[in-house]
């Protein structure tokens, strides 16, 4: 138990240090190359991110916490799987769905005018939307290595996404500087690291019930969402302030000041996470 404390805490510090050292690294070089402008569009694209939240419902939360109660069982072999199929399924449906009313949410959401909504931030935009999908992948991988108290196997592959997706667009800012470039390292990084998540998971967890009943399906989906209503609409506010505030800042200041936002955000939430 103490060896598995002492991992976990040196893979979460370790993760900090690399993540500082790497937006240091990078941010200077994105601005660079792409301008405040591009930038600024980059991130206001970004805000897509929320369909994970939005798809989640929260389920990761109580997927820690009824794992880690009952322990290898069909029970909780039911509930991984389960989630899984249903986080999946939504989100492939929030992903067409923001595909399909991709001109709206560009230019009647996020504000983009008609001179920046070019056929590169479009493909941008597509990439991020469906590198959801596997993020959600991801997250419910995460949920199963944080019951078991492997904290340091979601660190270093969460690690890895983020040294191959900043360092894979950072060639592309480096060769041909493109938002849709970006976009497309950025999926393809995140359907790799997917992947490894889930073999992770049957390597550590082991093999699955493969046959669920009906009722459990039910039983299971109405477990998880009872837990986690209250966690996932606290949540989910709390996401909204940063992606009502990009927007409000892009429609009433400008895109240029979008990008200096996002680079205090992210420097506040690397902070906090020194400090946690």
């Amino acid at each position: 138990m103490k060896r598995k404390l002492l991992l976990n805490s040196f893979a979460g510090a370790a993760n900090t240090i690399v993540n500082i050292g790497m937006m240091a690294a990078t941010v200077p070089v994105f601005i660079d190359r792409l301008g405040l402008e591009s930038y600024g569009i980059f991130a206001l694209i970004s805000l897509v991110s929320i369909i994970n939240v939005i798809g989640s419902f929260g389920f990761s939360t109580s997927l820690i916490k009824y794992l880690a109660e009952q322990g290898r069982c069909r029970e909780s072999d039911s509930d991984i799987q389960v989630t899984l199929v249903f986080l999946i399924v939504l989100s492939v449906l929030l992903t067409a769905s923001a595909i399909l009313l991709e001109p709206f949410i560009l230019t009647g959401v996020l504000g983009l005018s008609a001179v920046q909504y070019t056929d590169d931030v479009a493909s941008c935009f597509r990439y991020l939307v469906a590198a959801n999908i596997f993020n959600l992948v991801m997250q419910t991988s995460f949920a199963v290595f944080d019951s078991l108290q492997k904290v340091y196997v979601s660190s270093v592959i969460q690690f890895g996404f983020n040294v191959t997706s900043r360092g894979g667009m950072l060639l592309v800012l480096l060769s041909a500087p493109s938002l849709s470039g970006m976009g497309f390292v950025y999926l393809i990084m995140s359907i790799g690291t997917a992947v490894v998540s889930v073999v992770a998971v049957f390597s550590v967890w082991g093999n699955f019930v493969t046959r669920i009943p009906w009722s459990g399906v039910t039983a299971a989906l109405r477990k998880h969402a009872t837990y986690s209503a209250t966690v996932y609409v606290t949540t989910l506010f709390g996401l909204l302030y940063e992606v009502m505030t990009k927007i409000v800042v892009n429609r009433f200041i400008g895109i240029s000041e979008v990008a200096i936002f996002d680079i205090a955000v992210r420097i506040k939430n690397l902070f906090w996470s020194i400090g946690e």
